[in-house]
């Protein structure tokens, strides 16, 4: 990485010179590329820190735009909101830049519990692209944290209607219908997530967590071996699979993902 450490140099050690002043520019130039390749190659950490050394000596809205992207991703929500702020301040990127920066604030933002902020943010990303079921789950998923179940079901329904292979909506709906009392609806809403993307830890914790009885699991268990054979590991997953297997009596199912956690991590006892 000697191109981080040409670019942390301070600017007041080259002399005030057109050449110096080129080379300057040169070598921000080949940095810049360097941060979309680590982007690219989701190296968000390293990306973070060539941005950030960008950044100290040009405030430059795709410095700030990329930077953002490694917060969200790092989950640094507060210092991700804050950079996507100041982004959006610079009135400038194409829409669909602003769109995803309003993205970011809005979701950062959530986490850190500034529901009317968050909702500011969703609200004007939605003037830019009222048609994103993507953005209707965020919004929803604020509903949920706000406890307006009754919003929020219809934010995850209109999701739907604009895509109705969306596994996050499928997911969203599930917790409303599951708050609402209709657990076999809720069920079949997460079991639909899994339709459409096996891998969907959240989808899959939840049908492993409201499993009730023995029918239900072996209506689950089959959705934790397609996660497996997609190439998915949590170990979360794993250890409450074994649970579940162990207290519905599938002890042979939980001897079996037991060794095979203790394969991966070490780990096996739950």
């Amino acid at each position: 990485m000697d191109l981080i450490k040409e670019i942390a140099k301070p600017t007041e050690a080259r002399p005030p010179s057109g050449v110096a002043a080129d080379e300057d520019f040169k070598i921000q130039s080949k940095a810049y590329k360097l941060a979309v390749h680590l982007l690219k190659q989701k190296k968000y950490e390293e990306a973070e820190k060539v941005l950030r050394d960008l950044l100290r000596r040009e405030n430059c809205f795709e410095v700030l735009e990329g930077l953002a992207l490694c917060l969200y991703n790092l989950e640094h929500w507060g210092e991700c909101a804050h950079i996507s702020r100041q982004a959006l301040m610079l009135g400038e990127g194409f829409r669909d830049q602003r769109f995803q920066l309003l993205k970011f604030l809005g979701n950062s933002l959530i986490r850190i519990r500034d529901y009317e902020g968050a909702r500011e943010a969703y609200e004007k990303a939605f003037l830019i692209n009222p048609g994103s079921d993507v953005l209707q789950v965020n919004f929803g998923t604020l509903c949920i944290q706000e406890e307006d179940w009754n919003q929020a079901i219809e934010c995850f329904r209109h999701a739907l209607f604009l895509n109705c292979d969306n596994d996050k909506a499928w997911v969203g709906l599930g917790l409303c219908h599951r708050t609402r009392g209709d657990l076999e609806l809720a069920f079949a809403n997460v079991e639909r997530a899994l339709d459409q993307d096996p891998l969907n830890e959240t989808a899959l914790s939840l049908l492993l967590d409201w499993s009730r009885d023995q029918s239900e699991f072996r209506k689950a268990a089959p959705r934790f071996t397609d996660f497996v054979d997609a190439g998915g590991f949590s170990t979360t997953l794993s250890q409450l699979f074994i649970r579940k297997a162990s207290y519905f009596g599938s002890m042979a199912l939980a001897a079996w993902e037991q060794f095979h956690l203790q394969l991966r991590t070490g780990e096996g006892n739950v």
